[in-house]
């Protein structure tokens, strides 16, 4: 006889953990690969960078945190930010710029990063990236 499972106990504070990268529905992340892309999950696209076909790369002067900003890709310093045929996960190639700001990828990685509004970027904390 099959049980149903479900994702939560009935304690308000558990959670099943599930296989794989462990971000929150309602957390924003991006993943870099160790092919040097970005991936960037259907929710942080459908958020902040839907209506938008480019992506502008910033990192802070300490190299610690790279900043995401939508622009259209005609801007002569965007990266194309391609999308699923369906409209869904972003994915953009980044190898120049995180080879420019020193981040070396010896495996995928799933980042937290915070939307800056006054910025309007993503921010993701590299710190622990060539660890």
């Amino acid at each position: 006889m099959e049980q149903e499972h479900n994702n939560s106990n009935s304690q308000s504070n558990l959670n099943m953990w599930h296989k794989g990268p462990q971000v929150l529905e309602d957390d924003d992340s991006v993943t870099i690969y160790k092919s040097e892309r970005i991936g960037i999950p259907n929710r942080v696209m459908e958020r902040y960078f839907e209506d938008y076909d480019g992506i502008r790369f910033y990192a802070t002067e300490d190299r610690t945190e790279i900043a995401l900003e939508p622009c259209e890709f005609d801007d002569p310093n965007a990266y194309k930010l391609q999308t699923g045929s369906t409209g869904s996960k972003g994915m953009v190639t980044a190898s120049s710029f995180l080879e420019h700001i020193g981040v070396d990828f010896e495996e995928t990685k799933e980042l937290p990063a915070e939307w800056d509004s006054d910025k309007n970027v993503l921010m993701v904390n590299i710190t622990n990236v060539n660890k």
